[in-house]
């Protein structure tokens, strides 16, 4: 540039100083620089150095002039400038200037300049690359936002404020300001106030969560002044939170700031914060990795840029969001995972605590493998060492127990979680892991603590359970288990340790065994310990526990397996958890006498030195079974919970398994004697211990012999004495019996002498003998002598041995046992001479060549009596007496035909007989019998006797068919009987032939004939008839050849499908139709057709027959059906290939199979399982509509029965089905179900209800469109279904349950449904209201008319039903439907819903539509807004409710729709509300109207506030209604929309107006209320009263005073005098304003009301003290005088109206009287010093008339009372000589005198003192002072008061001085 321009800019420069030089004013210089500051400022740019110092200095002179802060300065110029890149962006030196200059003017712009600065300042805003000006620019912006309003949320302008903002177009702008703003939100001024902060300037600070550059950002450079005072901070914040609630930002920008917010400690910054944090946070992604990384920075804190961690309340809210984010558990952030979980640990705040475990736990389900192999074992180690660190009473962070405890709880949850997710750390051999958890278990106490310990253990048990552990770890577990059996100390963990027994260790390890024994054989254990430890040893209930693993068949060990020692066993891998354990091995370990020696306890009492009895039979039981599975290679043991008996029956009963334990044990005792012996040692031992054996299994040493090999007696052939003894002497009969067959198989063994066996024979017999003798301990050996006399001569002849003996002992001893039996009478005598009998009998002991004719037929006559009394060892007995004959020949006749010469016949006719005993038991004792008679040794029951191995066939009879063909041909003949109980003897002996002697040619022949007579007693209605008859088929069925099956088949199914009746019997009069009782007649029932027969005559009607046989057959069809299942009748039809295409099958089938009957279902169920087979889903698919058919036909049928199947079956049918499989049916569904739901009988009501409940989850999943459904199908559906719910068969149908179902199917459509239901929201919402009160429990009303009777109020009741409403699924159902309405729907829901609002009755409905408004409103504003003035009509014409709770909210409503509503309907409202209340005829309108008012300013504040000059007044009148309930609402609405006074006096006029119209209205609350509201409005504006507002009250105050009193009359009189006091400077010299209050108030102060004259006479006093120039002593004297006279204390004390005695208001008066008349004593008016006298003395006259005895109170007043009239002496012109002087002091000084020395009141020594200070101001009138003087130093020495002393004492001390 040439040096003219340089020139010329100079010249430009100087004539801009010389201007603002010139300048006289800051008005003028403010135009000036509005005009040259910002041209002057580009001229910084110039590149002449003079004239950039020349604007330099220009701008130091103009910074010396703008330092007043109301001159303003060009800043949205100068800003414009700083912001231009051509200018500011290119310019430092401007830039600086420029920012300076806005900083400066910044905060003296008016308010609507500021905000207007807003978009162009936050333009561009993040890319200013100056860091120093980028906080300049952000601190203006903190200056600006206290005075930003944001718009309503949800508006068209709060939507557009991001675009007038500029972020829309720039959202890095918004970003960079949430950012900054979420530091600010960090920021905390209290660095500023440590010493470090305070001594040394240097060090840069910060602040948790703030760098050291972020804190001098916030802080321009770290100056303290940057928010001064420190408070501002806060109010910057909450404004900053306004800003960022608006629309300007969006939901994630919103997150951080308000995440940090919600932390802060000032709950008014924290609440808002939590409101938007909420909002923001659906809109952020926690699983986004640039959130995750600025949370775990927040967290920790950066190192790298200085930045300290967060304070712990913000780190305890960013674990609970991590503990949301998968992100956040990713392996890159394993490091930060340990470390939370480390800095929680260490830290006191308990939330914090608690977030990191839950962190842990979402980290344990969550994280991958990767990452839980990183940071599993860490933690778990952390927090193991916090754990014993710490102490469950102590935790070091208070005495809270039970947060310390939930703390410790989530650890160890934690720990186990981790540890399952991480198995290695656990599944090592030292479990050190696991040790920990049960040590803990032991150690904590019991409760929660413990509860978590335990769920520790319990999740790493399915893990550790799945685990194939190595030999060591398996090892390492085992003793880990152990140790935890038999530890003695601390809690018991013995729970635990089975568990882990049963789930960890597989069924043949048998150390889980034996800790299973440990846990039964402790003493006083747990039940829960020992029924889990029984389940280890059950191979079913052990497969029930390890549902992770396959059920493999049974699969026993070879022999080569067997030769496995016990380390090898445990070391072998794991195959098959379920193998049974090696008989050797357990055998081994479990009987090991030094293995169990440091097991028991010492005071055990043990068995062979093993383990104590409990144990020893359970282990013993066990071995045994387990011996039996491994011998039984190959058959198949169905392993079920009834597995035990079933092993146990095989092994009694079938030939075949015996025969395979026969050959194991053989095997067993070539390649392992040893085991066997020890086997065979410990059975012993279970025999003979204490001489009556183990309970449970004293028996398994004589089963073993059975199936051992003959030689191994032979160990126990010197035992024979022992034996002797137990049968002997032995205290128990099970004990003795035992032993005596034991003695028996070993006695009769070949190693035994002779010699011993006579002698013991004889013994026994000598013992016998003495039956008839013997009592006690004799009978014991009578009994065991019997028993071993009969097992020792059986056995001997087994062996063929019995020749050994001479025929005289034999026949001894035969004849001691006949003669026992004959004619013994004790039972259990009785009872061993049967099974002598039995035994001698069966083994050829006895013969009947032996026996007399004679004999043989008592015998028979004997034992056939006890057969008819039930006893069944009897009549198997006789059975086996039979075997004795061979000269057989049975005749053939009916039974009860009588006895011939015929031993065989007549046992058979004493057997037949006993089918009149009706008892089961009885039935099938006599079945084995008959067959046993048939058959004899042929008979399988007979050969089950034989004991010993190797001697099955060594007494081998020959057969005699002739028998047997008689016998089979006798039972067949019984079939046409039609007696009941024959018919059940013959079915049950059918039975018993084709068990026993099955094989046999004679019965083959006779299949036919039994299949035919089985079929019939199907029908029969005895339930065990039937299951036998189904058992029957079954053998029949398995033994006939294939037409014999075919035919069974086709007969059966035609019966089950009604096709013809194929099932049938006889008739006749003994045929029993009904079980007796079933049909009572009030003398017996019921129960066969000839009593079908004599009711039909004797009531003349014979179609009564008919009708009970159709009951009798329906009853016997049900009965039939329930058959058909049993015993396998199944299997029977699915062999035929007929059944397959039958049409009708199916669907009866289908149903029958959901029969109420569980027999029937069961039955059903088998037979569809056999026919379908694993086709079942494509027969259901070929078969449906046939089925469904049915059953919708069916459902509704006459039979409860069939209504309920059909329910059910449908049920069944359609779940998991596709809706359009069964889509033309869904409405004849629902009808049924529906119609069904009102059954008569309970469980159809509930089968519907399972069908509704199916129905509903079908229909749920259809319309759940979010869930992938299709919409297609939805609207279908909803389209036939919504109707069909909403109408008469739905929610309006009559049964309540129908009401309450269809509302549970349309909460769950509404919750799932999404835009599909739109359509139904007008009709829904209508419903839902409705319903709202109709299904509220009618005990509600109830309560609500008889609170009283139950200690509450209707109030009370209508809180709870308030309440019970906002949190109804009814109500969320609702709200649900509200948020899919858009703006088509409104146009349909509007109307509907202001119909709903008119229509709704009961408090739930009418709070409901209170509720649905509310929501329209605060969530769907925009919508709604155009129907807001049609429902703030319809809300207004419901408002008067006669329930205050509905009146409260629907005026809540009301408030919320004015947000949205017109002006013009608000104002109509208020208008409304100020009708209701003065015009109300009660409080009630009054309240209601307060409740309208104060919902406006509360939820709709800003409309209010734009309309307060139309409510303000009506609020500040009402909240001087006399009523508490309504000024406290009315108070409420005034306190929180106005601060003080200034609004009474911006309203004034208002308010008058107002209250001038009803302070003439004839309701005397109004015009109370008016009164009050004036003199309140008086007392407001106080001195700072202005000319015109005196001239506008009071006019109002004179015209209220006039007239009689009245309830609130006394405020206004007060007002007036107050007003006139406060407007003294603005009466002026009007005397006739003056005169005209002074006649006012001394009329009112005349008023005979004592209540009202007692505040009048304060006025009074108020008018005298306020007006001086008046004159009113005689006047007040008069009034006074007459109010406190005397004359009326003896009245009744009586309460006034408002509650206070007639005494108390008495008193009052008196006070007030004593002040007024103090007030009016004016001596400067007197014109002569005797009136001055004279009213001194009237004054004091009175004053010692009303303290005479008075309380406190009065007395006080009395004293002050003198100290006013002190003081008005003081002040006297007119001069009082001596003497007037010496009378007037000598009246006040003894009145003070007295008042002073008054030691019960210090109020009245406080006034007293104040009245001495004022007459010692009177020193030097009158003579009496040194009497006065005396007196001071008395009570100057007497007084101990500090307070009374520091009043007088230092002008008294100067007194006595002088």
């Amino acid at each position: 540039m040439s040096e003219p321009d340089e020139a010329k800019e100079l010249r430009l420069c100087n004539n801009v100083e010389l201007k603002i030089a010139l300048a006289e004013s800051d008005d003028k210089l403010q135009r000036l620089l509005n005009l040259y500051l910002a041209p002057l400022l580009l001229k910084l740019a110039s590149p002449h150095v003079n004239v950039r110092n020349k604007v330099i200095s220009i701008c130091q002179h103009v910074n010396t002039r703008i330092k007043s802060p109301t001159f303003l300065l060009p800043v949205a110029a100068l800003l414009g400038q700083f912001k231009d890149p051509e200018i500011g962006g290119k310019y430092p030196l401007i830039r600086n200037f420029d920012l300076m200059y806005v900083q400066t003017g910044i905060e003296r712009l008016p308010v609507a300049e500021r905000l207007a600065l807003l978009p162009p300042l936050l333009k561009d805003i993040s890319k200013h690359d100056n860091h120093v000006h980028q906080r300049a620019l952000f601190n203006i912006l903190l200056k600006i936002l206290p005075f930003f309003e944001p718009p309503p949320r949800g508006t068209n302008e709060d939507t557009a404020l991001r675009v007038t903002l500029g972020f829309a177009e720039n959202p890095e702008d918004a970003a960079w300001v949430a950012g900054w703003i979420s530091k600010l939100m960090l920021l905390n001024l209290s660095v500023f106030s440590t010493p470090q902060a305070q001594q040394s300037g240097t060090q840069r600070s910060s602040c948790p969560g703030l760098s050291p550059d972020d804190f001098e950002f916030l802080t321009l450079g770290g100056k303290r002044e940057t928010f001064t005072p420190f408070s501002v901070l806060a109010d910057i914040k909450k404004s900053v939170l306004k800003f960022l609630a608006s629309g300007a930002f969006i939901g994630g920008e919103r997150f951080f700031p308000t995440l940090i917010g919600a932390s802060d400690s000032n709950s008014a910054v924290s609440g808002p914060a939590e409101d938007i944090y909420k909002r923001s946070l659906p809109a952020v992604s926690l699983d986004d990795q640039d959130v995750v990384a600025k949370l775990y920075t927040l967290y920790f804190g950066s190192p790298t840029t200085g930045m300290p961690a967060v304070k712990v309340v913000l780190q305890a809210r960013i674990v609970a969001l991590l503990a949301k984010s998968s992100t956040a558990v990713e392996i890159k952030w394993k490091k930060e995972i340990i470390r939370i979980v480390e800095s929680a640990l260490e830290t006191d705040y308990l939330r914090l605590r608690q977030a990191a475990f839950g962190f842990v736990n979402w980290a344990s389900r969550i994280g991958g493998e990767e990452v839980m192999v990183a940071v599993a074992g860490e933690v778990v180690e952390k927090v193991r060492y916090w754990i014993l660190s710490t102490d469950s009473e102590d935790n070091g962070i208070g005495n809270n127990n039970g947060t310390v405890d939930e703390i410790r709880g989530y650890a160890y949850e934690s720990l186990g979680l981790l540890a399952k997710r991480s198995p290695r750390i656990v599944i090592e051999p030292e479990w050190k892991i696991l040790k920990f958890l049960f040590g803990r278990l032991r150690d904590e106490h019991v409760g929660s603590v413990g509860v978590s310990v335990e769920g520790a253990l319990s999740m790493l048990l399915p893990v550790i359970a799945r685990a194939n552990m190595d030999r060591d770890t398996e090892y390492g577990l085992e003793e880990l288990i152990v140790d935890q059996m038999i530890a003695k100390k601390g809690r018991s963990t013995r729970f635990s340790a089975v568990r882990y027994a049963n789930r960890t260790l597989e069924f043949g390890n048998v150390v889980g065994r034996w800790a299973n024994l440990l846990a039964i054989g402790r003493k006083g254990e747990r039940g829960e310990v020992v029924e889990e430890a029984k389940k280890g040893l059950h191979p079913y209930y052990y497969r029930l526990l390890n549902p992770e693993e396959k059920h493999p068949a049974y699969k026993p060990q070879t022999s080569d397996e067997m030769d496995v020692d016990v380390d090898n066993q445990r070391a072998s891998n794991k195959k098959d958890k379920f193998a049974f354990p090696s008989f050797s091995t357990i055998l081994e370990y479990f009987f090991n006498t030094q293995h169990n020696a440091i097991t028991w306890g010492l005071d055990d009492l043990l068995v062979a030195k093993s383990m104590p009895v409990e144990v020893f039979s359970t282990a013993l039981a066990f071995v045994r079974r387990v011996a039996f599975m491994e011998a039984l290679d190959g058959e198949e043991i169905l392993v079920d919970e009834d597995w035990e008996r079933k092993l146990d029956t095989a092994v009694e009963r079938d030939d075949k398994v015996r025969e395979k334990l026969q050959v194991y044990f053989r095997r067993l005792s070539k390649e392992k004697p040893d085991t066997l012996e020890q086997f065979m040692r410990v059975a012993w031992e279970g025999m003979v211990y204490g001489g009556t054996g183990v309970e449970g299994v004293r028996d398994v040493w004589v089963e073993l012999v059975g199936v051992v090999p003959n030689f191994m007696l032979e160990e126990f052939s010197s035992k024979v004495g022992v034996l002797r003894r137990c049968a002997f002497t032995g205290t128990k009969p099970e004990g003795r019996a035992t032993a005596a067959r034991a003695l028996g198989l070993l006695g009769s063994h070949p190693t035994v002498d002779q010699s011993v066996l006579k002698v013991l024979l004889s013994e026994m017999a000598d013992g016998a003998e003495s039956w008839e003798k013997a009592g006690g301990q004799g009978l014991n050996r009578v009994h065991g002598g019997i028993l071993v006399l009969g097992y020792l001569l059986a056995r001997l002849s087994l062996r063929g041995r019995l020749d050994v003996l001479d025929p005289e002992t034999t026949t001894r001893c035969i004849d001691v046992i006949i003669a026992v039996l004959l004619e013994a009478r004790d039972q259990m005598v009785l009872d061993a001479a049967i099974t002598a009998f039995s035994e001698i009998c069966i083994f050829g002991v006895l013969s009947g060549n032996r026996l007399e004719k004679s004999k043989s037929d008592k015998i028979l006559e004997r034992l056939g009596e006890l057969g008819k009394k039930g006893k069944e060892k009897a009549i198997l007995t006789l059975g086996y007496f039979s075997i004795i004959f061979h000269d057989i020949e049975v005749a053939e006749s009916s039974v009860g035909e009588g006895k011939g010469d015929n031993t065989v016949k007549n046992i058979l006719e004493t057997l037949f007989s006993l089918h009149e005993n009706r008892q089961i038991e009885v039935n099938f004792a006599t079945g084995e019998a008959v067959a046993s008679v048939a058959g004899g040794w042929g008979s399988k029951g007979v050969k089950a006797k034989v004991d010993l191995d190797g001697f099955q066939d060594s007494i081998v009879r020959g057969k005699d068919t002739t028998r047997l063909k008689t016998v089979v041909a006798r039972v067949l003949g019984f079939v046409k009987e039609t007696k009941p109980a024959l018919r059940k003897a013959t079915c049950v002996w059918m039975l018993s032939l084709l068990e026993f002697l099955g094989e046999s040619a004679e019965v083959q022949s006779k299949l036919g004939e039994m299949q035919r007579a089985f079929r019939g007693f199907l029908v029969d209605r005895d339930d065990l008839v039937q299951e036998t008859a189904a058992r029957g088929l079954t053998m029949v069925y398995e033994r006939g050849d294939s037409s014999t099956k075919d035919e069974l088949v086709k007969n059966l199914i035609s019966s089950f499908t009604g096709e013809k009746r194929t099932l049938t019997g006889n008739v006749s009069a003994d045929t029993e139709l009904f079980e007796p009782g079933a049909l009572p007649t009030g003398d017996g029932s019921i129960s066969t057709y000839k009593d079908i027969m004599s009711l039909a005559s004797e009531v003349g009607d014979p179609s009564l027959v008919y009708k009970f046989m159709s009951l009798a057959r329906h009853n016997s069809l049900w009965s039939s059906r329930a058959a058909f299942g049993r015993f396998g009748l199944g299997s029977i039809l699915s062999s035929s290939d007929v059944l397959k295409h039958n049409p009708k099958l199916y669907p009866k089938l289908y149903r029958y199979r959901f029969d109420p009957n569980p027999n029937v279902a069961k039955s059903m169920e088998d037979i569809w399982k056999s026919l379908v087979g694993s086709d079942e889903r494509e027969v259901l698919e070929v078969w449906f509509e046939t089925i469904i058919e049915d059953l919708l036909d069916q459902a509704l049928g006459r039979e409860w029965r069939t209504r309920e199947s059909c329910c059910n079956a449908i049920g069944e049918l359609v779940q998991g089905r596709g809706v359009e499989k069964y889509a033309k049916y869904l409405e004849r569904i629902w009808a049924v179900a529906f119609k069904v739901l009102d059954d008569v009988k309970e469980s159809v009501r509930t089968a519907a209800m399972k069908l509704c409940r199916v129905l509903t989850a079908a229909m749920i999943k259809i319309v759940d469109v979010n869930a992938g459904s299709s919409p297609k199908d939805a609207e279908t559906v909803l389209k036939s279904l919504m109707p069909f719910l909403m109408g008469s068969s739905g929610l309006e149908a009559e049964a309540k349950e129908v009401q309450i179902f269809a509302l549970r199917t349309l909460l769950q459509l509404v919750k799932t449904g999404g835009k599909a239901v739109l359509p139904y929201v007008p009709s829904l919402v209508d419903k839902f209201v409705a319903l709202l009160s109709s299904l509220e429990p009618e005990v509600v009303n109830y309560l609500h008319l008889n609170a009283e009777k139950y200690n509450t109020t209707g109030d009370d009741i209508d809180r709870m039903r308030l309440s019970n409403v906002r949190g109804s699924p009814m109500m969320d159902a609702i709200e649900r439907c509200l948020d899919l309405l858009d703006g088509e729907t409104m146009k349909t829901f509007i109307p509907q819903l202001q119909k709903t609002v008119r229509k709704a009755l009961g408090l739930p409905s009418k709070v409901g539509c209170s509720r649905i408004i509310v929501t329209l409103v605060v969530r769907h504003g925009f919508i709604s807004k155009p129907y807001a003035d049609d429902l703030l009509k319809t809300i207004q014409s419901s408002l008067q409710d006669r329930n205050e709770t509905v009146m409260v909210s629907y005026a809540s409503a009301a408030g919320y729709l004015c947000r949205i509503a017109s002006d013009e309907k608000i104002l109509g409202l208020v208008s409304y509300a100020r009708k209701l209340y003065f015009e109300g005829e009660d409080e009630k309108p009054r309240a209601l109207a307060g409740e309208i008012v104060y919902a406006i300013c509360k939820h709709a504040t800003d409309r209010f506030n734009a309309l307060a000059v139309d409510v303000l007044p009506f609020i500040f009148v009402g909240k001087h209604d006399p009523e508490k309930s309504v000024n406290e609402v009315f108070g409420k609405a005034w306190s929180e929309n106005t601060g003080g006074t200034g609004a009474i006096k911006l309203y004034l006029a208002e308010i008058i107006d107002m209250t001038k119209t009803h302070l003439t209205s004839q309701r005397w609350a109004i015009k109370q209320t008016a009164a009050l509201s004036l003199a309140d409005a008086c007392k407001s504006i106080g001195n700072d009263l202005s000319a015109e507002q005196l001239h506008l009250l009071w006019p109002v105050l004179l015209s209220a005073t006039s007239g009689k009193s009245w309830d609130g009359k006394e405020a206004v009189l007060e007002a007036l005098v107050l007003l006139a006091i406060n407007g003294k400077a603005h009466f002026g010299k009007n005397e006739e304003k003056l005169m005209e209050l002074r006649k006012i108030v001394l009329r009112e102060a005349k008023r005979n009301n004592p209540i009202y004259r007692s505040s009048a006479l304060k006025s009074l006093g108020s008018l005298a003290d306020g007006f001086d120039q008046l004159d009113l002593f005689e006047e007040a004297h008069d009034i006074v005088n007459s109010s406190v006279s005397k004359d009326n204390e003896d009245d009744m004390d009586i309460d006034a109206p408002d509650g206070r005695s007639i005494k108390v208001i008495q008193q009052v008066t008196i006070i007030n009287g004593l002040l007024a008349l103090s007030y009016a004593f004016q001596p400067k008016h007197n014109k002569s010093a005797a009136k001055t006298e004279s009213e001194v003395i009237q004054i004091l006259d009175l004053v010692d008339e009303c303290t005479a005895g008075a309380n406190y109170e009065v007395k006080t007043c009395g004293a002050e009372c003198i100290e006013h009239i002190i003081g008005k002496l003081s002040s006297v012109t007119l001069t009082l000589d001596d003497k007037i002087w010496d009378t007037l002091l000598g009246r006040i000084w003894p009145r003070i005198q007295e008042n002073s020395t008054d030691r019960g009141h210090e109020s009245v020594r406080l006034k007293s003192a104040s009245a001495i200070v004022g007459l010692l101001n009177l020193k030097g009138h009158g003579s009496i002072w040194g009497k006065i003087r005396e007196d001071l130093r008395e009570i100057l020495a007497e007084e101990r008061s500090s307070v009374v002393l520091q009043i007088m004492e230092p002008a008294v001390t100067r007194f006595l001085l002088q």
